[in-house]
């Protein structure tokens, strides 16, 4: 007997309607679920002519099967929209307590169309679903919405919402839940903004079932050991992605000044080291072993009173080494007020930095940017122009598109944005790691660290360790391009499971080569949960069946193999500092990784999949 029935909540926010469907068993059949469905629900949803900032543009929440189980890391939930950051497929992950809740409040899949002529919340709870009036919370920001709505609900519900961002429609807009979980790139926070949706809650207190319950706290136990067992176990369950910091800067791989540089000279004031001194205990996602977060407080000084959650690698990247600046208890501040306002930090630490080397070489003057001195390391700036984003106030307005979107109104500054297909890079993608800077050019969603880089080119490993993971010995090489192609295929097939499943990366080949869960583990859990008998190989076959319709919903949306690639400031520029110091990607090296990349995807010349019909046949 499968257990394959996924329950979503269809709603229609024009005549505040809510709808209880169960999902064709074909779809998590075929995609798993959560980012898999997802995509699927989105290529059948939206057309070329939808723009993502209206109210036909639909908002799909989806978990995975392990989602609200007791499988570790499985916390975790997919928003997916057409992106108004790049207008091509959007999606952002995301952990935290709300995914677990909204299974346990009968849902598994929300799809959100429409638009709402008043500010609204939905509240969920044991299988029905209730439109309310938000309009006492339009305004709020995230802390303060959360905790509004658990004070007239529930003091266990847990709510995803909007901050003043998201209802600027602010194009890089998150979603936020806790203090500082977030579906934070492609903007689906302005999606929200858009439809007026200020917030969703979800209390419940069913239980998630399973096909195979004993089964299942077997795998459970075993994973939770051989998690702990992980070489990066301890480093990550203490000190967490800041770890990140020095460990990048030090291999040349910690992007500077908005990418004019791979190291930092000041690292060690924004990194691990530093911020011990503000961290007061860690912090976990539901039901997860690792607990890398971190709870900060700062209790005296000009920031006296900020407190908060994080902050990742991803942001002390982008708020510190890519601005130029060392003050880490301003970087706290800027996290505390992102997490608020709802922004997604990496773009709004990239858009801050671009706007910093417009006004180094002139493009942007002091009164373009309302008086403000945005010089290198300006924290007081960069804290006035956050808050003028989120509220599209000033300037504000024009940084709230995005730096990619930002120059191409200016008509200048175009070649001081580094982005793939519009969306600003993520952390530690450098013109000297070869193979993280190709799985970032292809990535579908656009300029993304999570799809598909080889994080192993990274780690100094010895070759054997290449060939007996992906029978490449030259995967290892940061400088080297042979077998790139082949890893990020499997890397992006593999990732495409894991956020079906909607496991974390963290305990995966992503970052724990095959040490975390493997293929063959996707399909036991797959198994547990569904009933349905799966293979490694099998599983890794449906990740290749979702970049395939993603990759078909980007060529509808206009995508090209042109568009497969990065700016010149990686391509062209050697690197003009660090250990690599005059090394760097070339357009040789880059056009033919692309190529045996199309040609292992058994794609044509120009990135075009074959046979539509069969990709998307859910037979």
């Amino acid at each position: 007997m499968y257990n394959l029935e996924r329950f979503a909540l269809r709603v229609n926010l024009t005549n505040w309607a809510t709808e209880r469907d169960t999902l064709p068993e074909s779809l998590p059949r075929n995609l798993i679920g959560g980012r898999g469905v997802n995509s699927r629900l989105l290529y059948d949803l939206v057309d070329q002519s939808v723009e993502p900032l209206s109210h036909a543009n639909p908002l799909i929440v989806g978990t995975g099967p392990l989602t609200g189980t007791t499988v570790p890391t499985s916390a975790r939930f997919t928003i997916t929209a057409k992106s108004p950051l790049t207008g091509i497929l959007g999606d952002s992950n995301c952990g935290g307590h709300w995914g677990p809740f909204l299974r346990r409040a009968g849902f598994d899949f929300i799809i959100v169309e429409g638009e709402s002529e008043k500010p609204c919340y939905l509240l969920l709870r044991d299988g029905t679903a209730e439109i309310r009036d938000a309009s006492h919370l339009w305004g709020r920001n995230t802390e303060e919405t959360q905790r509004l709505i658990e004070e007239e609900t529930h003091a266990k519900v847990h709510s995803i919402c909007v901050g003043q961002a998201g209802e600027n429609r602010v194009r890089f807009a998150a979603v936020i839940n806790g203090l500082k979980n977030a579906a934070g790139r492609t903007g689906m926070g302005a999606v929200m903004g858009t439809k007026k949706l200020k917030a969703i809650a979800a209390l419940g207190t069913q239980s998630v079932k399973v096909a195979h319950p004993d089964q299942l706290k077997q795998l459970t136990k075993a994973y939770a050991e051989k998690i702990r067992k992980m070489p990066s176990y301890r480093a990550m369950s203490v000190m967490g992605t800041p770890m990140l910091v020095e460990l990048l800067n030090h291999i040349g791989a910690f992007a500077t000044r908005n990418w004019q540089e791979d190291c930092y000279e000041e690292a060690d004031k924004i990194g691990w080291t530093a911020l011990q001194e503000y961290v007061k205990k860690s912090r976990a996602c539901f039901g997860c072993p690792i607990h890398c977060g971190h709870y900060y407080e700062i209790s005296r000084g000009k920031y006296a009173g900020t407190y908060g959650e994080g902050p990742e690698f991803a942001t002390l990247s982008a708020f510190g080494g890519r601005c130029a600046n060392p003050d880490l208890e301003s970087i706290l501040v800027m996290n505390q007020m992102a997490n608020r306002l709802g922004l997604d930090t990496i773009s709004t630490g990239n858009t801050l930095a671009w706007a910093m080397e417009c006004y180094e070489r002139g493009l942007l003057t002091k009164s373009d940017l309302d008086g403000l001195d945005v010089t290198w390391g300006n924290a007081d700036a960069m804290i006035a122009l956050i808050d003028k984003i989120a509220k599209r106030e000033g300037v504000g307005d024009l940084l709230a598109e995005g730096s990619y979107l930002a120059a191409k109104k200016l008509g200048k500054g175009m070649d001081a944005v580094v982005h793939a297909k519009g969306m600003t890079l993520s952390a530690g993608m450098t013109r000297v790691s070869k193979g993280v800077t190709f799985a970032t050019a292809v990535a579908s969603r656009g300029g993304d660290h999570l799809r598909g880089i080889p994080n192993i080119e990274q780690m100094h490993l010895p070759p054997e360790v290449g060939e007996h993971f992906i029978g490449e010995p030259g995967v290892v090489d940061q400088l080297g391009v042979e077998g790139k192609a082949k890893m990020v295929v499997w890397l992006e097939h593999s990732n495409a499971v894991s956020d079906s499943l909607e496991l974390c990366k963290f305990a995966g080949p992503w970052i724990q080569l095959d040490h975390g869960y493997m293929p063959e583990d996707y399909a036991k859990l797959l198994h547990a949960v569904t009933g349905v008998e799966v293979t490694g190989d099998q599983v890794m076959k449906i990740g290749e069946k979702i970049i395939n319709i993603e990759r078909l919903f980007n060529l509808r949306e206009g995508i090209t193999r042109e568009d497969d690639s990065v700016v010149s400031r990686l391509l062209d520029e050697p690197s003009p500092s660090g250990p690599f110091k005059g090394k760097h990607l070339t357009r040789e090296e880059f056009s033919r990784m692309l190529d045996e990349y199309y040609e292992f995807r058994g794609w044509s010349k120009e990135g075009i999949p074959p046979n539509p019909e069969a990709i998307l046949s859910l037979d």
